[in-house]
């Protein structure tokens, strides 16, 4: 089976944080109207046969719901486009790959997609794609790591001395100055070099 793209996590994340960004400022939706009292019943059944009762305003509620869902659709298309600068029909399947994925956004590692031709394994299907979202395994999050400072016991410092440097094979400046000290300690320019007498 050929893959027709894949999306990196990277760029699932943009879009799905785009998407909740731009939901924040879309209107919310309507709330249903309160349903109207029933027509009275006919008088006989030969009238109710020949007045079919049909429910007034439903064409113009179902225009008005597809027109707000493609109002919300293209504002969603085009914060997820201005976030990741895809369009056409790879900006579509980004939208869907945010679905497939569904609430493993921060897990996913890549998204491959695939047609419709042969089934795929695990694949979720939408508008005709099937859409293989890869998670990465726990142990690649990079969120148990201590801080540095306690990794040292209280008072300790690298390569640091005074108070709180170890009492006995550490490594600290003033050590360091004793040595330099004990090497100028000799009289320079009398007798053999390195300082020693002559005989």
């Amino acid at each position: 089976m050929k893959t027709l793209t894949e999306l990196s996590g990277i760029l699932v994340r943009k879009a799905a944080a785009a998407i909740a960004e731009a939901e924040k400022s879309l209107p919310k939706p309507k709330a249903p109207a309160a349903a109207e009292p029933p027509p009275p019943a006919p008088a006989d059944a030969a009238e109710a046969r020949e007045a079919p009762v049909e429910p007034e305003g439903a064409a113009p509620k179902a225009a008005a719901e597809e027109a707000e869902g493609a109002e919300a659709k293209a504002a969603l298309d085009g914060a997820v486009a201005t976030a990741t600068g895809l369009s056409g029909d790879r900006l579509s399947r980004l939208r869907d790959a945010v679905k497939a994925a569904g609430g493993r956004i921060d897990d996913v590692r890549l998204v491959r997609v695939f047609g419709p031709e042969e089934p795929v394994t695990g694949a979720t299907l939408l508008n005709g794609f099937q859409y293989l979202v890869d998670l990465a395994p726990a142990s690649m999050r990079q969120d148990g790591a201590p801080p540095k400072k306690e990794r040292f016991g209280r008072g300790e410092r690298r390569g640091g001395g005074g108070k709180g440097a170890p009492a006995s094979g550490g490594f600290s400046m003033d050590s360091l100055k004793d040595d330099r000290k004990g090497q100028r300690g000799g009289p320079r320019g009398r007798g053999k070099p390195g300082g020693g007498t002559p005989r």
